[in-house]
C-alpha cells in the first residue's frame, strides 16, 4: 500500500488503526478532545520519515537497476515497487500502536 497522497486520509489510518489495536486509548483521546491532534501529529511523522526514506530507496533501486543493465522501464518498475516496500514499511512502523495501557508502562 502506498501512502495517500491527503494528509486528511493518512489521519484518518492513523485513527482507524488506533482504534483497532487499543481501543480505550482511542476513546480516552477521544474523550479529552486529542484524538485530532494525536492523528494529525501522527501522520505528521509518517510524512516527515517518508521524504528521506523515499530518496534513499529510489536513488538505491535507480543505482541498482542501471548497474544490472535494465531498459528505461524496468527502473521505473524497480523504483516504484521499492517506494511501495518503504511505504509498506512505513505504515507498519508508524501505525502499530500499544495493545493495553499495560503495554505503554513497559
Amino acid at each position: 500500500m502506498r501512502l495517500p497522497a491527503n494528509q486528511q486520509t493518512l489521519a484518518e489510518m492513523v485513527k482507524v488503526a488506533l482504534k483497532e489495536a487499543n481501543p480505550q486509548m482511542y476513546r480516552d483521546l477521544d474523550r479529552g478532545n486529542e484524538l485530532e491532534q494525536f492523528s494529525a501529529e501522527r501522520a505528521g511523522q509518517i510524512r516527515e520519515a517518508a521524504g528521506p526514506l523515499h530518496f534513499q530507496v529510489t536513488q538505491k533501486a535507480q543505482k541498482q537497476a542501471l548497474k544490472e543493465g535494465k531498459d528505461p522501464m524496468q527502473v521505473v518498475a524497480a523504483v516504484n515497487m521499492a517506494l511501495h516496500q518503504a511505504d509498506e514499511y512505513l505504515l507498519a512502523t508508524y501505525l502499530e500502536f500499544p495493545t493495553s495501557q499495560q503495554d505503554l508502562e513497559t
